[in-house]
């Protein structure tokens, strides 16, 4: 009995360690089950803090973040000179060498410098821009003149486009306005470089859309930020100056035009005072003679807007209108060739060659209106000219510059050929009835006294603490040849 019942012992108890062994297999499984179930909640949790998943449709408090757009390398021009402002950051330049320095005007002589002007002449041949120094019998430079600049200053302004400022007494000061791009001159950059710290250089509108590109085909293209943030100023003529220089460049809006109408003015007055009052023609447009041989196809004659002009010249010479004009600097120098106008207009407008500037404004004072098409033009002078010489003028209203001077009293806007025989007509009905006051317009706001003052100003605001003005300046004015 007592093996049997060991036996029957034995068989029993053997199937408790398997119970045991598939228990334990449940409980690890669902341990295991938690533990992933757990890491995934705590996944998902995350995923969605970080706004990469949602929940029920509502989105993450924290806004996602777009996709980076791979932007290309900058590279270097290839071509000789400065074209990108990673240009001017990056690009190796050649040692500055400077220009000489002009010779000086003596009286009815020039020499390298105002030591040189006598010849052993003594005092009799110290003139122009040099005065007798009579206690130490030499020859010197006027007083003051060259005190409040660079001992470079003088050979700088050698430079095309670098422009020297002066006072009223023709006292330079030391800035240097810089009036065009100076793109492939690689030592005008070199000396650019070296000199800016110790000269202010600023921009000033004088050149086709300068300080952006020209869209001009004949021009030189850069980029739109180069000269608009290598100068810590700018008088420029934009409409939207925030859109084009960056927030610490200051500006003004002024431009070379402003400048230098005493001229005109004066000989308004004097073609007044003869009393020269009726018009021989009614239109006036000044050219350019460069691009002649090409028949008026070039740089040039895409900067005046030929192309447009011989389309209102059509008009204008119509039956409709039968007007008579002029236009200057049409023919070549040796009055040989002329660019094609339209056949309407033969008969009825005179062609001239390049004419100097007191020739053109008698041709302006001899007309009813100034017609400028132009658009890519930041400092049109014969706007400022003509209005001076107390005549109107028809702009083209996408002018880069100039639309500034625009207004009821000063002339007409036309957009394109869809509303210039509107502008037209109103312009001729009113310099008829004398409704415009072009004159008065600059003596109010521009001149040498007005936009020289806020030159000053200016300077005086933004740049004392680098420019010694001298005492008692009146005004700051862009130096002229």
């Amino acid at each position: 009995m007592t093996i049997i019942s060991l036996k029957s012992t034995a068989n029993i108890s053997t199937p408790i360690p398997v119970r045991r062994r598939k228990n334990a297999r449940k409980i690890l499984s669902s341990k295991s089950f938690f533990c992933l179930s757990a890491t995934l909640l705590l996944l998902y949790l995350s995923l969605w803090i970080f706004g990469l998943l949602e929940f029920s449709g509502k989105r993450s408090s924290l806004p996602k973040q777009p996709t980076p757009k791979l932007r290309p390398k900058p590279r270097l021009s290839p071509e000789k000179g400065i074209y990108s402002l990673y240009d001017f950051q990056h690009k190796p330049l050649p040692e500055a060498k400077l220009p000489r320095a002009p010779d000086v005007l003596c009286g009815a002589h020039r020499a390298p410098s105002c030591r040189d002007c006598p010849q052993g002449n003594g005092a009799a041949w110290c003139n122009g821009e040099c005065v007798w120094n009579h206690e130490k019998q030499y020859c010197d430079d006027i007083p003051g003149t060259w005190d409040y600049v660079h001992p470079d200053y003088k050979h700088l302004t050698q430079i095309q486009a670098f422009q020297e400022v002066v006072n009223e007494n023709d006292v330079r000061v030391n800035i240097i306005l810089v009036k065009r791009p100076i793109i492939h001159e690689e030592n005008v950059w070199a000396l650019f470089k070296k000199y800016r710290k110790d000269i202010l250089f600023m921009g000033i509108s004088s050149f086709e859309m300068y300080p952006r590109s020209s869209p001009n085909p004949f021009s030189k293209n850069f980029s739109d930020d180069l000269f608009s943030s290598i100068f810590p100023g700018w008088l420029h003529m934009e409409r939207n100056p925030e859109e084009v220089f960056p927030e610490n460049v200051k500006r003004i809006l002024l431009s070379e035009s402003d400048f230098k109408l005493k001229a005109p003015l004066e000989q308004g007055y004097s073609y007044e005072r003869r009393g020269q009052q009726k018009r021989k023609y009614d239109w006036v447009f000044s050219g350019t003679d460069q691009d002649v041989a090409n028949n008026c196809v070039g740089w040039s004659s895409y900067a005046k807007n030929w192309s447009f002009a011989l389309q209102a010249m059509e008009v204008m010479c119509s039956p409709e209108f039968n007007l008579k004009g002029v236009v200057v600097a049409s023919r070549d120098k040796q009055n040989t060739t002329a660019c094609t106008i339209p056949p309407e207009c033969h008969g009825k407008v005179l062609q001239t060659t390049f004419i100097p500037q007191p020739e053109l404004h008698n041709y302006i004072l001899d007309s009813k209106f100034l017609f400028l098409p132009q658009v890519d033009d930041a400092s049109p002078r014969v706007a400022s000219q003509a209005l001076s010489l107390n005549r109107p003028v028809l702009m083209n209203q996408n002018i880069a510059g100039g639309w500034k001077y625009m207004n009821d009293k000063t002339g007409e806007f036309f957009h394109d050929l869809s509303n210039f025989k509107q502008s037209l007509s109103t312009i001729l009905e009113k310099e008829r009835n004398g409704m415009y006051e072009p004159r008065q317009y600059v003596l109010d706001n521009w001149g040498d006294e007005k936009a020289g003052a806020a030159f000053l100003d200016f300077v005086k605001e933004n740049f004392g603490d680098r420019v010694n003005i001298p005492e008692g300046t009146r005004m700051l004015l862009p130096g002229f040849a």
